[in-house]
């Protein structure tokens, strides 16, 4: 087996979970304890992290009802446990979180990732590009051998961490031994020296020669109480039980399904935009006429009428990724199949920059640079298969004519 190969693989790995995430797998193997690790020790328990679920004390009220005592939801209802019969390794989920676990295993090493989204979700993205921004958490569990890479059979998990770092992309800022369920595992913090960015990821001893890790992405997602709960469940030896979160778990992005949490979401203070255009008042020839005309064909899925309304090239961008453009037939039949819904008697409609998204503070003039004369900017929500996105119609002005210029798509509401 070429080493040199395993290594770099493996690095390749690592980074790539911690900066995106990755997929696959493992053989049967008995349950072991690694070595100890040769790093300073802390008494920290990542237990000390778990969230109870608590009852918010009750609103001032003339209801004589209001102050009765109320019912402690339980909430570990709301979380399924899995196992990986191949190495025994046991977890809970939060019950919508999809876990990748492969049917059988073909005889190599790899990995296998918990989400909380679906393909769905991933295809609604150009590129599969999801940012950070949108509520998406992946997890991925990855088996090594330590013998893989020409070490010991007993290696400890902090030499195990050294040898998987890559010199040429990545440093070794810390390793820290914690308790995860009551079991030894190692957090260990890196600096990626191509961005000069840090990330962690966990560390676990499954057998003398088995090495699971543990990797978050977004790296921000490993605060939250759903991955804690993730984290803190995991048991290894047979004699530990999973510990089953009481927390319920956080809603999934915008747009993805959760039906085991029907009636217990998250509530938001952030309001649905609401309406359409008024269009009574719009002076012939102008911006807002022509803002008027779109809406309408919109509504109706007129796409003959939309692409007449089109600037030729037409152009879409995708927020948080890239765009396109392309003549105004080509654009509508991929507004019509991608990007609207089949009914599109929710679609809403604004020009009241009071409800645009903050789009990180970018005015959305900016969007296509300065050599484009924006009229006027319509926020449009209702957008996707599901009704979950949103859209920036942009009118622009050229030789005294008014064109549809333009859009920016977002499978959710942008940053909003």
């Amino acid at each position: 087996m070429n080493t040199t190969f395993n290594r770099a693989a493996l690095v390749l790995v690592i980074l790539t979970m911690a900066i995106t995430a990755c997929g696959q797998l493992i053989s049967e193997s008995d349950f072991g304890k690694v070595g100890d690790v040769d790093t300073p020790t802390s008494e920290v328990d990542e237990n000390r992290d778990q969230v109870d679920q608590t009852e918010a004390e009750p609103l001032p009220t003339e209801d004589p009802m209001a102050n009765e005592e109320q019912p402690v939801i339980d909430g570990s209802l709301f979380w399924s446990e899995v196992i990986d019969d191949r190495t025994g390794l046991r977890f809970a989920v939060p019950c919508f979180w999809q876990v990748n676990l492969p049917d059988l295993d073909p005889g190599g090493l790899g990995a296998f990732s918990i989400r909380n989204y679906d393909e769905a979700f991933v295809l609604a993205h150009p590129r599969s590009h999801i940012s950070e921004d949108e509520g998406a958490i992946k997890i991925d569990m990855a088996y090594f051998q330590p013998s893989s890479l020409s070490l010991p059979t007993d290696t400890n998990l902090g030499e195990f961490a050294l040898a998987i770092t890559d010199d040429e992309l990545s440093e070794l800022l810390d390793t820290e031994e914690v308790l995860v369920n009551h079991q030894q595992a190692l957090l260990v913090t890196n600096r990626d020296t191509r961005d000069d960015s840090t990330y962690q990821y966990h560390l676990f001893g499954i057998s003398d020669d088995l090495i699971l890790l543990f990797s978050v992405w977004p790296q921000s997602a490993l605060a939250t109480p759903d991955v804690r709960g993730v984290l803190n469940s995991i048991a290894i030896a047979r004699e530990v039980n999973v510990q089953i979160p009481q927390i319920i778990p956080g809603n999934p992005p915008l747009g993805v399904p959760a039906p085991c949490l029907k009636g217990f979401e998250t509530t938001s203070d952030q309001t649905d935009l609401s309406g359409t255009l008024s269009c009574q008042a719009a002076e012939v020839g102008s911006a807002e006429e022509l803002a008027c005309h779109i809406q309408a064909a919109l509504l109706v899925r007129d796409m003959q009428t939309l692409a007449s309304l089109m600037s030729d090239p037409f152009t879409i961008g995708y927020w948080g990724s890239e765009g396109g453009w392309a003549n105004p037939m080509d654009m509508v039949n991929e507004i019509s199949h991608n990007r609207l819904p089949a009914d599109t008697s929710g679609l809403t409609f604004t020009t009241d920059r009071n409800v645009f998204p903050p789009l990180q503070g970018m005015p959305p003039e900016r969007m296509f640079g300065p050599d484009i004369d924006v009229a006027l900017i319509i926020y449009s929500e209702g957008w996707g298969g599901d009704g979950g996105g949103a859209a920036l119609l942009y009118i622009v002005q050229d030789s005294g004519e008014y064109y549809w210029h333009s859009m920016v798509y977002s499978h959710v509401h942008f940053d909003k």
